[in-house]
């Protein structure tokens, strides 16, 4: 019979060539942590262009100018709902518009689309760009509907007659923070115009909107949960107060504190666009005041302060400031993929981003010059408290795993013999796992360091499953072991373990290779978006099956015999001992679980 213990020393050696060099990495560089345990945004973007004309570099470069960092893209295919073809680009139909619009004309533009007179596919509205003007540039706006099946040239001019002759649209709700806008007071005769107030959040984190101040008037920010604020000039005048002494704003904005009024005086007259980022249930109130007038004749028609972005074509009724809207383009869509961009920056909806923050808006902005129509289809981000929470839960949930296995083994190999044996059954699984995660970890920290792969909670799972299929080929060998030590009461331990190993050789072997046949398939031919991941699950259960026959038992056998004594100077033991009278006995009564 060939002896496979014989050999334990080749076995550890190999082991010990893969774990060092990953043991040194993991010392040196670390692990590269992906945004679901350093926090960040995940930004999936949609565009009209064909996928030919959208390159996954291009946008990449395109978030790093912004100031994001460590961007990793990635482009895949839209499967439809029963997986058995893919979604066509001409089942989404792009509609842009002269200028920025508001929720009214975007609820006229879906029910006329939904008129069933027009006779087309059932429509679904994904997405409503409101593109709020971003360094005194006017931006398009956006509305983005996905119809059952795809349309047809003829649909598409059905389509541009339906959007003929649209009503005039409101502001953004970028713009009027939480979408509406208080209407100017009647003038007073003896104080001239009363302040016109915009209210910003609860009902957001983050709210910017744009207020006309002539020369004389001041802003007052009434905090009542904390936050902070920033002035950015827009088409007219100039503000140059110093950033950091009280009541003063700068570029940067300046923390408010609960309760905390701000008031700043204009110089000059201009369109002053103001950004707020939010605390959690936060209420700013930013009122514009302007300087007190002479008495007026009464029933003279004194100018009232200034509302929101008024434009020189703009309107005003009793419900708000309106604006002219025409139909700018309407386009099929041409590409039928999705590009996931992983970003550890926090991308903010507002054209100022500071610290370790983004632009979102302003990303938008320019990969709309670049490609035309763009949306975002999903935004996720994760903070930096929900990371650390994230990492924690993850080792966690190894160790978990660890203790589990070892309490469930030696409880299961209980008949061996006695509770030290079955313990040492145990133990010696949990080293062989142990080794397989630190084998996948380690090259991790190497690949992470060369390629730029990550960490992330995609990788802990392939990890965990890992550590399932190796311990679940561990227990097949140690099954085996364990009938035998009933059965061949007078071979020496470490016979029994050789013919264990020969006995079970085959099956661990075959079904492993079945299962790393199809991970290299998928390493090679699947999409990038899965590619670390398969390539972490082929290189853990390849070592999963090596430590399973090779290292696994080879401990166990060291360490049932005591020859690990001679490692550290201990009294020699004979490493082939027959087992004890007492072991013998309690073996040939039968060994079951």
């Amino acid at each position: 019979m060939f002896h496979l213990t014989r050999y334990r020393y080749v076995f550890f050696a190999i082991s010990g060539a893969v774990i060092v060099p990953g043991l040194l990495a993991l010392l040196a560089f670390g692990l590269n942590l992906g945004i679901d345990f350093t926090g960040g945004t995940t930004v999936d973007l949609r565009f009209q262009q064909p996928s030919a004309n959208v390159k996954v570099d291009d946008l990449t470069t395109v978030f790093q100018k912004a100031g994001a960092t460590d961007v990793a893209t990635f482009a895949s295919t839209d499967l439809g709902a029963t997986g058995t073809g893919s979604i066509t680009g001409s089942q989404f139909l792009y509609i842009t518009f002269s200028r920025p619009i508001g929720t009214n004309l975007e609820a006229e533009v879906v029910k006329r689309l939904g008129d069933a007179k027009l006779k087309l596919p059932k429509a679904t509205k994904v997405d409503t760009e409101y593109s709020a003007p971003i360094g005194g540039k006017q931006q398009l706006g956006l509305i983005v509907f996905k119809f059952d099946t795809a349309l047809k040239p003829a649909d598409l001019k059905t389509i541009q007659t339906a959007l003929k002759n649209l009503p005039d649209t409101d502001l953004p709700p970028s713009v009027t923070g939480n979408g509406t806008t208080t209407a100017p007071a009647a003038p007073s005769a003896t104080t001239g115009p009363s302040a016109a107030t915009v209210t910003l959040g609860p009902t957001s984190f983050n709210g910017s909107t744009s207020v006309t101040i002539t020369a004389g008037q001041s802003v007052t920010f009434d905090n009542s949960r904390g936050g902070t604020h920033n002035l950015v000039t827009g088409t007219g005048g100039t503000f140059s107060q110093a950033a950091g002494a009280p009541g003063q704003l700068g570029a940067t904005g300046l923390p408010l504190t609960p309760g905390d009024v701000t008031p700043v005086t204009f110089p000059s007259a201009g369109t002053y666009h103001i950004t707020c980022t939010f605390h959690p249930s936060m209420q700013l109130t930013v009122t514009v005041k302007a300087a007190p007038k002479a008495t007026a004749a009464a029933g003279s028609a004194a100018t009232p302060a200034a509302t929101a972005t008024p434009s020189a074509s703009s309107t005003s009724s009793g419900s708000g400031t309106t604006f002219p809207v025409s139909v700018k383009t309407t386009e099929l869509g041409a590409n039928n993929q999705t590009y996931e961009v992983n970003t550890q920056t926090d991308l903010v909806e507002t054209p100022e981003a500071t610290g370790n923050k983004a632009s979102l808006t302003t990303i938008l902005a320019t990969l709309q010059q670049k490609y035309g129509a763009v949306y975002v289809e999903q935004k996720s981000t994760v903070g930096a408290a929900v990371a650390g929470e994230t990492a924690t839960k993850a080792i966690g949930a190894v160790a978990l795993a660890a203790a589990a296995i070892l309490i469930y083994i030696a409880i299961a190999f209980r008949h061996v013999g006695s509770f030290k044996l079955s313990f040492r059954f145990g133990a010696s699984a949990i080293i062989a796992l142990l080794h397989d995660a630190i084998v996948v970890l380690g090259l991790w920290a190497i690949f992470g360091k060369v390629f730029n792969f990550k960490v992330d909670t995609l990788f802990l799972t392939a990890v965990l499953t890992v550590i399932g299929f190796s311990v679940h080929d561990t227990i097949v060998v140690f099954d085996r072991i364990r009938e035998n030590l009933g059965r061949r009461t007078s071979e020496p331990f470490v016979q029994v373990v050789d013919t264990s190993l020969i006995q079970t050789l085959s099956r661990s072997l075959n079904t492993s290779m079945t299962v790393l046949f199809v991970l290299s398939a998928e390493a090679l031919f699947g999409g990038a978006s899965i590619r670390e991941f398969v390539l972490a699950l082929l290189i853990g259960i390849a070592s999963g099956t090596f430590s399973s026959i090779f290292n696994a038992s080879m401990i166990l056998a060291v360490w049932q015999t005591g020859e690990y004594r001679d490692w550290f100077g201990g009294r020699r033991r004979r490493a082939f001992r027959q087992p004890a009278k007492a072991e013998r006995s309690t073996q040939a009564a039968g060994l079951r679980v």
